[in-house]
């Protein structure tokens, strides 16, 4: 096991409290379970490379640094 989402314990009590301010965490789990570990994070690669912000539910733009 790497992540809790493999726990067959999860939702533990390490991590419930967690879980009542983030319920969002347990429909990500959901995804994750359906499209396996690999292709989950592969999908997360290719938000964050296209400036996706996890915190926010945003897509940021790199700033363009000066030549």
């Amino acid at each position: 096991m790497e992540i809790c989402f493999e726990c067959e314990r999860f939702p533990c009590e390490h991590f419930s409290w967690f879980l009542e301010r983030h319920p969002e965490v347990l429909e990500e789990r959901e995804k994750f379970m359906r499209l396996g570990r690999e292709e989950w994070l592969r999908r997360h690669a290719w938000e964050e490379e296209k400036g996706y912000c996890r915190a926010t539910g945003k897509y940021y733009s790199r700033a363009r640094s000066s030549p």
